[in-house]
């Protein structure tokens, strides 16, 4: 347009009249939380270049979740942002007077979020994480569990020309990585970047150290978290984590780290013991590879736990060691039969119901896949399965 006058755009889809106000939004984080996310999502796809990689990457990421999600996350992303530059004035050791107008810029931009949205760290949100999670974690743990500001946003850090936090205090470098960095939970490769502390060179051993010191979680997955972080959130899901670990691992610093945490969780609430819970095989709360472990330990060797059914010329090809809880199991009631194939006379192999000479095993299969045993002697396999739910309680424990 050769005229000077602003190109139009759709007002009803972008929220704006021409590119020039659009240009402005986009350049803005305050104008960017102003607008509305179905705006910003349609400018971010139609106009890329019109928005900075920070605010794409926002965007794309919270463009990524569920529909219901999306809205906070891209806020919480950009504030994320402006908190990270926070983060790099004081690693950088920016004057006081900087640092401190950086930060009361970000603690209002927080305090008016959790006003409007409430607490990321509560309910489905605080699920949230993955590839370019990064401004959105550093958003979410810029708030407590409880709902407060964090000490940096506080201004409660000495960051006058040292470090924000002790590097050689295992417990502070944890805390520190976990509410200012994107790394939720923290593995222990940036741990060892971040502390200065002698450490051992072994894993294992590390992790043991770690596992003994007040104020850190070990996840079910060997990652570090802050201990009144991992013990809040979705206790059941926590639990259930928790609990199938305990399952499989051998006694020492570790096993009583998620003791330890399933004891702060019975303390923050009413909580049943653990010896109380009552473990199906047919349950999908926890890991089910622990059953697939115990029913081979009983002699049950045909059986197996994938994640789905895929069969190739008449085999099950299904990828083995699956350990989620969507699963099913297989090995006893299917398999690979010869059959004549009724066109060319010749035995194939294919994959259908197949006899057994323990009828039981089958009806077991079932029952772990959420049927009933059937027939005649139901009853009796049932009494059976009731005396292998005992066994089974008493070994996951």
């Amino acid at each position: 347009d050769v005229s000077g006058a602003p190109v139009q755009v759709d007002l009803s889809r972008y929220g704006v009249a021409d590119l020039d106000e659009l240009n402005q939004v986009t350049g803005n984080p305050a104008s960017l939380l102003a607008r509305k996310w179905e705006h910003i999502k349609a400018i971010a796809n139609d106009y890329p270049n019109s928005v900075d990689e920070q605010t794409r990457k926002a965007a794309t990421f919270a463009a990524g979740q569920p529909p219901a999600l999306q809205e906070r996350v891209f806020r919480g992303a950009i504030i994320g942002g402006k908190i990270g530059v926070l983060q790099d004035a004081i690693a950088n050791k920016f004057g006081a007077d900087q640092v401190d107008a950086l930060r009361a810029d970000a603690a209002q931009l927080v305090e008016q979020e959790l006003k409007k949205f409430g607490n990321p760290n509560q309910g489905r949100i605080s699920k949230v994480s993955g590839n370019s999670a990064g401004d959105w974690m550093k958003f979410r743990g810029s708030i407590t569990a409880d709902g407060q500001l964090s000490d940096m946003l506080q201004g409660k850090l000495d960051v006058a020309g040292t470090q924000a936090f002790d590097a050689t205090n295992h417990e502070e470098v944890i805390r520190h990585l976990f509410n200012q960095i994107d790394l939720v939970p923290i593995s222990l490769e940036e741990f060892r970047k971040a502390s200065t502390a002698e450490l051992p060179a072994d894993d294992n051993a590390l992790l043991d150290i770690l596992a003994s010191t007040d104020g850190i979680a070990i996840t079910a997955n060997g990652d570090l978290m802050p201990m009144d972080r991992a013990t809040s959130g979705d206790i059941g899901l926590i639990t259930g984590e928790l609990m199938g670990v305990l399952g499989v691992i051998g006694d020492g610093p570790q096993k009583n780290n998620y003791l330890k945490q399933l004891e702060q969780i019975r303390a923050k609430r009413k909580w049943t013991e653990v010896d109380d819970i009552s473990f199906s095989m047919s349950s999908r709360w926890f890991d089910r590879s622990l059953v697939l472990e115990f029913l081979r330990d009983q002699g049950y060797d045909e059986l197996t736990y994938i994640e789905k059914v895929e069969v190739e010329n008449g085999a099950l090809v299904s990828e083995q060691g699956y350990q989620g809880k969507n699963g099913v199991f297989a090995g006893y009631r299917y398999g690979t039969v010869l059959k004549k194939d009724k066109e060319t006379g010749e035995m194939t192999p294919t994959y259908t119901r197949k006899s057994t000479s323990d009828p039981f095993s089958a009806q077991l299969e079932k029952y772990l896949n959420g049927g009933k045993p059937v027939g005649v002697h139901a009853e009796a396999y049932m009494a059976r399965i009731r005396a292998l739910e005992t066994q089974f309680n008493d070994w996951i424990r």
